[in-house]
């Protein structure tokens, strides 16, 4: 039941949506983590999935701006206490 409720999102251009809002809208870092679970979620679900996670156009690039934007993020907050 699982697999055809994902492959629905997957055509349903739900990666296309996360990727605007990590890429467009910028969101807090809160929610920019909840995005980055939901895509490492929706890879480990299976290989058709992690493939097309893999090759949405424009997802790879703005995942890794997000992980620098976090770590440096915490990197300051580290620096701080």
């Amino acid at each position: 039941m699982l697999t055809f409720f994902l492959q629905g999102l997957l055509k349903m251009s739900l990666l296309e949506r996360l990727r605007y809002i990590l890429e467009v809208v910028r969101p807090p870092a809160r929610v920019a983590t909840q995005v980055l679970q939901m895509l490492c979620r929706i890879s480990r679900h299976s290989v058709y999935a992690a493939y097309q996670v893999s090759v949405c156009r424009h997802v790879l690039l703005p995942l890794a701006t997000v992980v620098c934007h976090l770590m440096i993020f915490s990197w300051e907050s580290e620096k701080t206490v």
